[in-house]
């Protein structure tokens, strides 16, 4: 462009430019939403000579990625940039460009085009598509579910089904488990169900390794993922832990197990399968047999052992008085006989049918065995022999016998320390019979030593129940005793008096000690007892559900128990709907500050609930109860028990106005229930709400408070997790209040929050003005990409009204902003052009504004010093800018060598200059240029005529300067042509111009318009121009009388480029047929020359004097005197011209 504007500058013209031409000519393109349009366009020229030149685009959301060009042919990369836009918008403009001599444009539309989830080839338009897929494809459709491409398809198209969505997600993540429940939840599927074959899992007679199953059925196809276990140390060994549907063979899944024989022991085995996954919990035992099904189990060792134990069970009944001798006896025969008949040489068989004999009072039969025994008992050491004496002192009650035998024993008890002959010297021992406190503590000894043997309990026991005082604190050998003795029923009544004694002293809690006592007073029902028992729990502040009935028997029997009341409260379960007993709603009728506030609630609505049971009760309630709501309500507290509270008071008509609003505000509480589940975390998604209201799940219920009628629900615990809507039940807590209208509004506005969800937002801006949408969060972060155009005009207008001008114009690039009202989008940019460098897109949105008659000085300076762009918008920004007196020097500059590279104009196009020149008139080569480039068009006609400025710009050019370039000359030498009358400087100017090129032989028709004095000076009257206007450098001939047998040939000359001229002398009224040629022989041009006179008041020419002489001389001599005067003197006056030629 530099290069071009130089020449010009010289007086040097191209007047061949390369036309570039475009591929294609106008551009239409759609695209899918999230991606920007990119494509590209050929500039290509049919010339010999290469382009060179630059493209820009009309709208700032388009850009070509190349600016300049040069070359036979260009490819221009473009990219629109609608990754952000909404599906239906478009974006118009044009591509401009701009080469040397020429400029072209190239329409564009950009369409915006949906984008829906595709697989293979094939969009996914609604969820009948989805579930089809997941059909054939189920993690190709779960993968379209997790897209943002169907979430959007969702909100858009489908918006009833976005709430589950968002819930089964939310809780459950993209998973196949969720697309099967969202599936089922829209009504595309039923729900999978599944069942376990068979009902019981027994095996029997098994005595090897065998492979078993058992068989899962689903009623329909669909997602199934599960996992079965067993105990790690199950003797079941499982073939397969996990099952999905792809497992199933039509509607069954068989899952085989392995039953290992070694690790079985004989008889019955049992152990738990689980199967767990899709929402379910499944618990199954396993029970294999060694016997067959029906078959008697009969075990030698079982046998054995239940003989020792119901032997063992008849000495205790017989210890603990509870049979008499002959029953003992009997149970004492039976056993022995049953292991002498196994081996009748079974010593302690014998030893223990001798003791019986001798009970018995078979003391002969005794002897006879005990002679036996000797004999067979070969070691003097032994339990056994230790056993015989014990027999022989029961023989002999000689105490010397006795006392030696007691000796004998003790020697072997100190070789063996066994807890059985411990046993005997338990009543051999004097001191075990003087001391009953000795013989108790050497049993304490032997169980704390771990010997748990039940006959030395019985022994213990007999002290304990004669001396109740030698049990001293209970401690666990003590409590060890006393709940044997609990358990067979012998204890003694004075020991129920010493425990209720015993457990008002201990200090710190002991669960076994209060079992004892509770089993204690189930038996014996003693209020000492029981007082003791309220008093061990209330000192150890013992707070729970297996203690409120001791309370409650408290609180019955009226014990006078510091804290009984309030201490039962605390153990109370929320789920009991009892009535509290009387005294407790005496009690508390006066003083409830002691229990904590639940506990309030719940004795308040357990005195609503049976009101009519005890009305005197509840009157005096009534004023409490009012305090505690108010106090509640003022804090927008609800559960099931205020409900109960609040509703009472509102059928009584008691709030007033203010504390009636308050009661409105939890008009939307309400109750979840899950039968089928008890506990767990449930996940409740509303549709105006962004994240879910999560709250617990507690024996089956749980209280919300959602406003909205349509919410989805979601519980997850240990079993997995549950959406199924059938499952859950909802119940308001205060349904007198559900007629009662929501506040939904702002001030009469909708309102949006930080917490509203995205789509209910968009939905709420979409379906309101602007004004009627208050919002009270706006995010230091907001992407409004693809969402809806109301919504990004909605947010684009809040951030610009309060100022994020830096956030709105980052956002406004990404999104299609023009519907933003244009005076919104004007004080974006302003803020933008105050504190921004160079930026492509704001000056885009600038010139866009400008170019809908919005601007002001800080754009339009903006603009004048970063808009680079098509002629016509440049001079749109010089024309506002220097209207609003903003320096536009620079910017005219700019122009004016556009407007000469593109070989332009514009009808300001001398005042561009003019603005240019004061601050830049040593700028010789843009100066010269520009006179340069005008003149020429004023040569050649394209312009008719030009400002006197323009040409008293040339003349002081020329005057200063006479190397001047020729068309500069011949432009105000034309221009003096027309201009009458002339100045004597500018007459001066135009002679020396005119001499200059009749001595070159350069003439153009507009001589014969130059001053009268010039015409006639330079001899121009008699002469005719035939002026041709052509391709510049072409060779054209001149025909006169053409076709006739005068007919004549000339050459025409170029006087400059372009115009073509012939100069003929012809007499007046005379004229020529001509017809101009082309060197191919094209005719160009044709007419009749004729040289006429000039009008009345102008010189004549010498041939028209001839022709008037010779007409005046029919006339008067002094008429053909006159003009032979003048004829002589125009004569004269050519000579001198020729001569000077």
């Amino acid at each position: 462009m530099k290069e071009k504007i130089a020449r010009l500058a010289e007086g040097e013209f191209e007047r061949d430019f390369p036309e570039p031409l475009t591929d294609p000519d106008i551009i239409e393109k759609d695209g899918v939403e999230g991606s920007d349009i990119t494509g590209s366009f050929r500039i290509y020229t049919d010339s010999d000579l290469p382009l060179d030149g630059m493209v820009c685009s009309s709208n700032p959301y388009v850009k070509s990625e190349q600016s300049d060009f040069s070359g036979k042919e260009a490819v221009i990369d473009f990219t629109a940039h609608t990754g952000g836009f909404y599906h239906g918008q478009t974006l118009d403009g044009a591509f401009s460009i701009i080469c040397d001599g020429f400029s072209r444009k190239i329409p564009y539309t950009f369409t915006v085009i949906e984008k829906f989830p595709r697989y293979d080839g094939r969009d996914i338009k609604n969820l009948a598509d989805l579930y089809e897929l997941e059909k054939t494809d189920r993690r190709e459709a779960v993968s379209v579910f997790s897209s943002e491409e169907f979430k959007k398809l969702l909100i858009r198209h489908f918006p009833d089904s976005w709430l589950s969505y968002r819930a089964l997600t939310g809780t459950m993540g993209y998973t196949p488990l969720a697309l099967e429940n969202f599936l089922c939840e829209n009504g595309l599927k039923e729900p999978v169900r599944l069942h376990v074959f068979p009902a019981e899992l027994n095996y029997y007679a098994v005595n090897e390794d065998i492979r078993e199953s058992f068989r899962v059925t689903r009623n329909t196809d669909g997602y199934v993922s599960l996992c079965f276990s067993v105990p790690e140390d199950s003797f079941v060994s499982l073939e397969n832990t996990e099952g999905t549907d792809s497992d199933f063979y039509g509607g069954t899944l068989e899952v085989p197990f392995f039953i290992r024989y070694d690790r079985i022991h004989q008889g019955l085995n049992t152990t738990k399968l689980t199967i767990r996954g899709n929402g379910i919990l499944i618990e199954k035992d396993i029970t294999v047999s060694t016997y067959g099904k029906g078959e008697p189990v009969y075990v030698k060792d079982r046998e054995r052992k239940n003989t020792i134990v119901n032997g063992l069970k008849g000495y205790l009944d017989f210890r603990l008085r509870k049979t008499d001798t002959m029953a003992f006896l009997k149970s004492a025969t039976d056993a022995c006989e049953y292991f002498l008949n196994q081996n009748p040489a079974d010593v302690q068989a014998l030893l223990y049918r001798t003791m019986a004999q001798i009970v018995a009072g078979q003391k002969q039969k005794a002897l006879t065995t005990i002679s036996l025994l000797k004999e067979m008992i070969a070691d003097k050491k032994s339990f056994e022999w230790a056993f015989l004496l014990y027999l022989c002192t029961l023989m002999d009650s000689d105490e010397s016998y006795i006392d030696t035998i007691t000796r004998e024993i003790e020697g072997i008890q100190k070789e063996l320390d066994d807890p059985r002959v411990f046993w005997f010297l338990l009543f051999l021992r004097k001191e075990y019979t003087d001391d009953p406190l000795k013989r108790l503590s050497d049993i304490r000894k032997w169980i704390n030593r771990g010997c748990h043997s039940p006959v030395l309990y019985a022994e213990a026991l007999d002290v304990m129940n004669a001396y109740p005082e030698y049990i001293g604190q209970i401690d666990s050998f003590s409590l060890s005793i006393l709940r044997f003795g609990q358990r067979n029923g012998v204890l003694s009544h004075e020991i129920v008096k010493y425990v209720a004694k015993s457990i008002g002293e201990l200090k710190t809690f002991n669960p076994g000690v209060f079992d004892f006592a509770g089993k204690l007073y189930d038996r014996y029902d003693d209020d000492e007892l029981l007082s003791a028992i309220d008093s061990y729990l209330l000192r150890n502040r013992c707070v729970g559900e297996q203690y409120k009935i001791w309370y409650k028997r408290g609180i019955e029997l009226d014990l006078n128990l510091t804290g009984i009341y309030e201490t039962y409260m605390s153990c109370i379960d929320d789920s009991d709907t009892d009535l509290l007993p009387r005294m407790l709603l005496l009690y508390f009728s006066y003083d409830v500050n002691e229990i904590s506030d639940e506990k309030r609630e719940y004795l308040y609505a357990n005195v609503i609930m049976y009101k009519d049971r005890i009305p005197d009760i509840y009157e005096t309630y009534k004023s409490q109860t009012e305090r505690f709501a108010i106090e509640k309500l003022q804090g927008n507290v609800i559960d099931d028990f205020l409900s109960i509270i609040y509703r009472d008071l509102y059928q009584r008509k008691f709030f007033d106005d203010d504390l009636l609003s308050k009661l409105k505000g939890l008009k939307n509480s309400r109750k979840v229930f899950c039968l089928s589940q008890k506990s767990g975390r449930l996940s409740i998604y509303t549709p105006k709400i962004r994240t879910p209201y999560v709250t617990e799940l507690k024996d089956h219920a749980a209280v919300i408070d959602i406003p909205e009628e349509n919410f989805f629900t979601v519980l997850t615990n240990q079993n997995g997790t549950f959406a199924e809507k059938e499952l859950f039940y909802t119940e308001k807590l205060l349904p007198e209040l559900s007629e009662i209208e929501d506040n939904k509004t702002h001030e009469g506005k909708a309102l949006i929050t930080e917490d509203t969800e995205e789509a209910f937002a968009d939905s709420v801006i979409s379906s309101n003005d602007y004004d009627s949408v208050d919002i009270s969060y706006l995010p230091a972060k907001i992407s409004l990409s693809n969402r809806r155009p109301e919504v990004v005009t909605y947010y684009l207008r809040k951030l610009i009204e309060e100022d994020r001008t830096g956030q709105a114009f980052s956002l406004i690039k990404d999104v299609y902003g023009f519907l933003v009202p244009e005076n919104v989008l004007l004080h974006l940019a302003t803020k933008m052009c105050e504190n921004s460098e160079e930026d492509e897109f704001l000056t885009g949105l600038s010139i866009w504004l400008l170019d809908h008659y919005l601007s002001n000085e800080i754009t339009l300076k903006y603009l004048c010093a970063n808009y680079r762009g098509p002629l016509k918008e440049l001079v749109s920004v010089f024309k506002y800018a220097k209207a609003r007196g903003c320096e536009v020097t620079d910017l005219a500059g700019r122009i004016l060598e556009q407007m000469m590279y593109e070989e332009g104009d514009c009808d300001i196009a001398d005042d561009i200059f003019m603005s240019y020149v004061p601050l830049h008139s040593d700028d010789k080569t843009l100066i010269r240029a520009y006179l340069t480039y005008f003149s020429d068009r004023y040569v050649l006609g394209k312009e008719k005529s030009r400002n006197e400025d323009f040409f008293t710009n040339i003349r002081n050019l020329y005057v200063t300067d006479h190397d001047i370039n020729q068309s500069v000359k011949t432009a105000l030498l034309k221009h003096y042509a027309f201009s009458s009358p002339l100045k004597p400087a500018e007459f001066s100017t135009a002679e020396e111009i005119l001499r200059d090129n009749i001595l070159d032989g350069r003439y153009f028709s507009f001589y014969k318009k130059m001053d009268i004095h010039l015409v006639r000076e330079f001899g121009l009257y008699e002469r005719v121009f035939i002026e041709v206007h052509f391709k510049p450098g072409k060779q054209l001939v001149l025909t006169l009388n053409p076709g006739s047998d005068k007919e004549r040939f000339m050459d025409m000359d170029e006087a400059y480029d372009g115009i073509y001229i012939s100069s003929l002398i012809l007499f007046h009224g005379d004229s020529v047929p001509y017809e101009v040629k082309d060197q191919d022989g094209n005719r160009v041009d044709n007419g009749n020359a004729s040289n006429q006179d000039y009008p009345d008041g102008c010189v004549k020419s010498r041939f028209g004097l001839i022709n008037e002489i010779s007409e005046e001389e029919k006339n008067s001599d002094s008429a053909i005197e006159e003009s032979i005067r003048e004829y002589i003197r125009l004569d004269v006056s050519s000579e001198d011209l020729f001569s000077m030629v």
